[in-house]
């Protein structure tokens, strides 16, 4: 799973984006328009590592740069 960015984001480059693990403010800072599709809970309250405090689920569109350099950022294994 963590090697994923390196097989890139596709051509054509997504026009969807399902956003996990992401702030409110990351993703209306990235793209056009992002709404809440669902917030992930569980009945412990125990944080997931993987997404934090960010519970969010967003569905975004219209990235608001360039897909090259939006997907440089996203590599956090290397």
């Amino acid at each position: 799973m963590n090697s994923y960015w390196l097989r890139g984001y596709g051509d054509p480059p997504p026009e969807t984006v399902i956003v996990v693990g992401m702030s409110r403010d990351f993703v209306d800072q990235n793209f056009a328009s992002c709404e809440l599709a669902a917030q992930l809970t569980n009945r412990s309250e125990i944080t997931n590592g993987a997404i934090g405090v960010y519970t969010g689920v967003f569905i975004c569109r219209r990235l608001r740069q360039p897909w090259p350099e939006f997907w440089k950022d996203f590599q956090s294994f290397g």
